[in-house]
């Protein structure tokens, strides 16, 4: 095994390489004997013409345009089980193979972005040279090294505005790329983390406005709710009708995005709630998945709690709710209810739940179970105790 790490054949040393990998948690301190041949074979410029490539002579020099280094991603990710309980060895690591030139496999060096990443968040006096390693890879050659360096600095919990710049500045870039699957990329790292830092997004916003007729759904539907999270109160009518044109023809996995971004919305711009909540109604009534209708119900439901001047508008929309068909529970229904009339503390309010039990028996339908809770609730805010026995 320990001869095969090394041998000239790309193929044979990955195989060894991973069979080391699988090998160590059983023999720890046998394998960890070859880490100078690991490290031979990290440093290595053989390449193959795939994953498992057997060829050799004249056929392997035609291949060389498609080498793969794989072997050296197979020999990183070793060195680093290894040397996974020194902190010190780590960073000497990365710092050794992520210096430019060093490393040839763009799979090999996303490995090390990720664990840059992670040194930089965990220890602080390693902080300023991952970040600048970090910053260098944002220029690599590869799009995969790209990206991955920019979702890594994007994903810092604790990253400030100076270091997130140039990331920002390569997935601009990157959004008028002629690829599809390239501006999909881009886009969704900006929507997510434009959750948590917006103002550093919205120099974007020119490029996203842009894709916002893209014939990709997704990428436009990505560019619409991460326009709502960066823009201003008099972008949002007009965002909201171009949603509205092209919610039929997404998947529930893409509304339930929009749907989540609206639920900030709301509560970023309260004056504009009624014609939000006007929206989630509508869309309540369409086809889809539970997961889908549950956002919703939740967002209407946070709506009208945190934004007071919602709530009026918002009881009219409690008997739209299907519960009979999983849209919604009674108890989130009832509690909602109990919520905005403030009967929480009522002496009869356990009767309620007696009567939940009883309707989910009996199975009533849909609008006799709504009228029912109306009904019930009617009762609580009147202390008709004798009406609800």
């Amino acid at each position: 095994m320990k001869t095969a790490i090394v041998d000239k054949a790309p193929s044979v040393s990955s195989a060894a390489l991973v069979s080391s990998y699988h090998l160590l948690p059983i023999a720890r301190d046998v394998v960890r004997r070859w880490q100078s041949e690991t490290q031979e074979a990290a440093s290595s410029s053989k390449s193959s013409g795939g994953f498992l490539s057997f060829t050799t002579g004249h056929n392997q020099a035609a291949l060389a345009p498609n080498a793969n280094y794989m072997s050296q991603y197979h020999a990183v990710g070793l060195l680093y089980q290894m040397r996974s309980h020194d902190r010190m060895a780590l960073v000497k690591m990365v710092q050794q193979y992520g210096a430019a030139g060093a490393m040839k496999s763009p799979a090999a060096i996303v490995l090390l972005v990720r664990l840059a990443a992670k040194l930089a968040q965990e220890d602080p006096n390693s902080r300023k040279p991952m970040m600048a390693l970090l910053d260098g890879w944002l220029r690599h050659k590869s799009e995969m090294v790209n990206f991955e360096a920019a979702k890594a600095i994007c994903n810092m919990h604790d990253v400030t505005d100076a270091e997130v710049v140039q990331a920002i500045h390569t997935l601009q870039l990157f959004l008028t790329s002629p690829r599809a699957i390239t501006k999909f990329a881009a886009i969704r790292i900006l929507h997510n983390f434009a959750s948590f830092k917006p103002d550093a997004v919205r120099s974007c916003n020119p490029d996203i406005e842009s894709l916002i007729s893209n014939t990709n759904r997704s990428i436009a539907t990505f560019a619409i709710t991460t326009l709502l999270k960066t823009g201003n109160e008099s972008s949002v009518d007009r965002l909201m009708k171009q949603i509205s044109g092209f919610m039929a023809d997404i998947t529930d996995e893409f509304k339930v995005t929009i749907v989540e971004a609206i639920r900030t919305l709301c509560l970023k711009f309260p004056s504009k709630q009624a014609g939000m909540l006007s929206f989630l109604s509508g869309i309540l009534r369409e086809e889809g998945g539970y997961e889908f209708k549950r956002s919703v119900v939740e967002s209407m439901f946070d709506l009208i709690k945190f934004v007071p001047e919602s709530k009026e508008d918002g009881k009219s929309f409690y008997h739209e709710v299907d519960i009979e068909r999983g849209l919604i529970n009674c108890r989130q229904h009832l509690h909602t209810c109990a919520s905005s009339l403030r009967i929480a503390n009522s002496p009869s309010f356990p009767f309620v739940f007696f009567t939940l039990l009883e309707w989910k028996g009996r199975r009533l339908p849909i609008r006799q179970s709504t009228s029912a809770i109306s009904t019930t609730v009617s009762c609580l805010k009147t202390h008709s105790y004798e009406q609800l026995r």
